[in-house]
């Protein structure tokens, strides 16, 4: 349950009794899933009943156009799954074993009126996400393949790090051929560039 609480302190410091209310409403809230690789948390076309929060591992959010698969976003370990209203296009799955914690929205909401730093760090989370997936959208919109591998390597090194290349590759809208072409010219110029 740690995760949660260090989730909250990237944006705000937490009193000793917040931390201790919080701690005490994930371990009454959250149902903590171990699941594999590839298992599917929400299906496409159902509407989400559950908020999620990855307390371990990769989750990610996709859809099929025609018959294509198209990332929508990745969420890392300590994070809550954040995804558009409405989402019933959108299925969540594991890219890795993962732990996934699950908790009716109804009964979260009612729980977090009793904490009041929760409800405004899940906002502002909200909001970050929101806003860097619009910039995102933009940058696949206009940016060649070198651009947007920079991108991410400048502002979300994560994905390079523990993404498949082949899901990392859907997620910047290139092959994995593509791909690793970029990654190693990108390689290469950087090591011209420290030189």
């Amino acid at each position: 349950m740690q995760r949660m609480i260090d989730f909250v302190e990237k944006f705000t410091q937490l009193t000793d009794v917040e931390r201790e209310q919080l701690s005490r409403l994930t371990q009454s809230t959250w149902q903590v899933s171990d699941l594999k690789k590839g298992q599917v948390i929400k299906p496409a076309q159902s509407p989400s009943t559950e908020a999620l929060f990855v307390f371990d591992g990769i989750v990610c959010a996709s859809f099929l156009h025609h018959d294509e698969l198209v990332i929508s976003e990745f969420f890392f370990s300590g994070e809550p799954v954040v995804l558009p209203h409405p989402d019933t296009h959108l299925e969540v799955w594991c890219v890795q074993d993962s732990q996934v914690g699950h908790a009716p929205l109804r009964n979260l909401a009612e729980h977090v009126e009793t904490l009041p730093v929760f409800q405004r760090v899940c906002r502002l989370f909200a909001e970050s996400q929101l806003n860097q997936r619009s910039q995102f959208n933009d940058l696949l919109k206009s940016s060649s393949p070198m651009e947007k591998y920079r991108h991410i390597f400048t502002h979300r090194r994560e994905l390079i790090e523990q993404v498949p290349q082949r899901l990392l590759a859907r997620y910047l809208g290139m092959t994995p051929e593509t791909l690793s072409r970029v990654r190693r010219q990108f390689a290469t110029t950087e090591i011209d560039l420290n030189q």
